[in-house]
């Protein structure tokens, strides 16, 4: 057995969940922070792994910690006891969040957070590493070339998340005094086969459930005697076929942003690419976890809607520009749909605006993911149409 101890914030997560995975596959030891909410600790973490504790006996303990006090609210008898103990500290735990509304929880989580761990990691033996995971759109409004090696670049952060990112990666490079390793990842996505998108309702899947949505929204209008949005619809030449669940047009044209990509980075290269750099990287250094490649908007726009039998829609290029303001003629318009629109305004810089992200950490190792393909996406947004959209509301 490895004697290297993995402490692990956010394993409960998207992310975290499958580190955990990867890790115990690997043979490591580790032990998961989990907060208790409404559930005892322990509970909280055999919901998410069940049976983990007896499977994989002392390579997998749980602690009770929450992020935003001091210490991280991890008992003092434990952190005596891992005091001479080599530690790889994955802190992937953040607030998602883009409301301005929850801004002080925000900050508390993001920013006080990391505060926190960097002061507890400082006050642990030497042989301690920190592993963080912040964001590749931290560059902002910017979205000239985003180097791997500056944080700060006269960017304006678009959203809350952004923004406590930048001060968080400010914190680790200022004041941790250990080995520290930040990982930026861009937009992740899930491998349907394993049900690795299982929690996840944001991102991709966020923006991707207004079609859903608007799908569902459509049948329940034809299904109507009458009404304003039936008649719209049926000039439209809206019509379901409800055996084989296809909702077909024959006159609905949708825009898409002109030349638009969207950096889309599989989960399962995410996992890889961060334990892979912790065995091998012992200096400080930033990775962009990106695709230097990225799919077209259109090329997942006609999947998603393939994927969602959605058929005889046409398809026009506009600027990204004139996109962004149909999307918000249409939250204005309709009212029905207005909260999933909402939804997509906000994921909108990271669908119509396209970064050149500098990959060249992740090169020297090698790491360059492979092409986003029809069967992949398509395997990612089945997943998400059977086991995650009925679940965001």
């Amino acid at each position: 057995m490895n004697d290297i101890l993995h402490i692990i914030t956010g394993a409960t997560g998207f992310l975290g969940r499958n580190l955990v995975e990867r890790l115990l596959d690997n043979g490591e030891r580790l032990c998961i922070v989990v907060r208790s909410n409404e559930h005892d600790f322990q509970e909280r973490a055999e919901i998410v792994f069940p049976g983990y504790a007896s499977k994989y006996g002392n390579r997998f303990s749980v602690v009770n910690g929450d992020i935003t006090k001091e210490n991280l609210g991890i008992s003092s008898k434990f952190l005596n006891e891992i005091k001479n103990t080599r530690i790889n500290f994955w802190h992937l735990a953040a607030n998602l969040s883009f409301k301005y509304v929850h801004k002080e929880q925000i900050y508390r989580d993001n920013v006080r957070g990391v505060e926190n761990v960097v002061n507890l990691i400082n006050t642990l033996g030497s042989d301690v590493h920190l592993y963080y995971t912040s964001t590749a759109y931290i560059c902002g409004s910017k979205n000239k070339q985003c180097s791997e090696n500056e944080i700060d670049r006269g960017q304006n952060s678009r959203n809350l998340y952004e923004k406590t990112k930048i001060a968080a990666e400010r914190i680790i490079s200022e004041k941790c005094n250990k080995h520290h390793i930040i990982f930026r990842p861009s937009i992740i996505i899930g491998d349907a086969y394993e049900g690795k998108a299982v929690g996840c309702t944001f991102g991709y899947y966020r923006f991707s459930f207004v079609f859903f949505a608007f799908k569902g929204w459509v049948i329940k209008n034809l299904n109507k005697k009458r009404g304003f949005w039936k008649t719209i619809l049926l000039l439209l030449g809206a019509r379901y076929d409800k055996k084989d669940d296809i909702l077909g047009f024959s006159f609905l044209l949708l825009p898409y942003p002109n030349g638009s990509t969207v950096n889309l980075i599989p989960l399962d290269f995410v996992v890889d690419s961060m334990v892979d750099i912790s065995n091998k990287c012992q200096e400080n250094k930033t990775f962009h976890v990106v695709d230097p490649n990225p799919p077209s908007f259109i090329f997942l726009f006609e999947n998603l809607l393939d994927n969602l039998s959605l058929t005889g829609i046409k398809f026009f290029p506009v600027p990204p520009a004139v996109f962004n303001f149909i999307i918000k003629v249409c939250y204005m318009i309709i009212i029905p749909l207005r909260k999933y629109f909402e939804s997509a305004i906000k994921y909108q810089p990271y669908i119509t605006v396209n970064y050149d992200f500098i990959t060249d950490n992740m090169k020297e190792y090698g790491l360059i993911p492979a092409e986003i393909s029809k069967i992949y996406i398509g395997r990612v947004n089945r997943y998400a149409i059977e086991n995650i959209f009925k679940g965001i509301k």
